[in-house]
């Protein structure tokens, strides 16, 4: 497209022009504004990766699909399901269709939800035993509780499974000079955690040992994973048997090839701490 030059244009011409392109660009800044610079919802914010449901839409799994749940606001949020991301309340039980142009990423993993981003009524969700049932546009939606990971597992599968591990451990800072010492420490040391996706204590420390893991990166200290499934079954599973563990999460610290100690309750508050004192320990 050629551009028209202006200044061949009569005064009083230019003078509407401009004026016109004034006014046009004072209606759309506000609709170029980013979603972080906007305010969010006053009780739609932080909602969090939530692995505790998959979603099923016509009874198929949609792989592509992502929970986030918000204990503020106690709600759900659906993306990458529907034409647009999906809100199923607790309180109430309503489901509403959001805006994705007023859903805000933020740095943490997290999502707040902006001022009137909820536009739409979807009606009610019922429950079934553990499953939410809700339906969008004709298609039958259920929410069904995730089965437990099991077995042994890399951080990177973990944190695959259980994204809010992730964000938790984001939050948690240890101490620089107790993972140097653990760095440049000499033994081989390994650390094999014991844990449930089920349960809530793991929730709020396990990400404390992700962490020193994601800290120490490539050094002598090495991190496995081990999932229990549910109780029962969980304190009947060979390896826990093995392993003696009686409860999670549990870390059995591996100094040279011999147990040299084991991180168990409040042990898990400075994980990293708790382990550079098993390896001092073990001589």
């Amino acid at each position: 497209m050629n551009q028209i030059d202006l200044t061949i244009l009569p005064t009083p011409v230019r003078r509407r022009l401009w004026t016109a392109g004034a006014l046009i660009g004072l209606l759309l800044s506000p609709v170029l504004a980013t979603a972080q610079r906007l305010p969010s919802d006053v009780v739609l914010q932080a909602f969090a990766p939530s692995s505790d449901y998959q979603l099923l839409v016509d009874g198929k799994p949609v792989a592509k699909a992502k929970l986030y749940f918000s204990q503020r606001a106690a709600a759900y949020l659906v993306t990458k399901a529907f034409d647009s991301p999906i809100l199923v309340r607790q309180r109430g039980s309503s489901v509403e269709r959001v805006s994705i142009m007023k859903v805000a990423h933020r740095d943490n993993g997290n999502i707040d939800l902006l001022e009137g981003a909820v536009y739409a009524s979807l009606g009610r969700s019922s429950t079934e035993g553990e499953k939410i049932l809700f339906s969008v546009d004709g298609q039958q939606a259920a929410m069904v509780p995730r089965p437990p990971l099991v077995g042994w597992h890399e951080m990177d599968e973990l944190l695959d499974y259980t994204p809010e591990y992730g964000v938790k451990a984001g939050t948690y800072t240890p101490s620089a000079g107790t993972v140097s010492s653990l760095r440049q420490q000499g033994k081989d040391v390994e650390v094999r955690i014991f844990f449930g996706s089920w349960c809530s204590v793991c929730k709020r420390f396990l990400p404390y040992g992700i962490k020193v893991n994601q800290s120490l990166g490539e050094s002598k200290v090495r991190f496995k994973y081990y999932g229990l499934p549910k109780p029962p079954k969980a304190w009947t599973d060979p390896e826990v048997k093995k392993a003696k563990v009686k409860g999670v999460p549990t870390a059995i610290v591996y100094v040279d090839g011999k147990e040299a100690g084991r991180i168990t309750n409040a042990g898990w508050q400075r994980p990293e701490q708790t382990l550079a004192q098993i390896v001092k320990d073990a001589g």
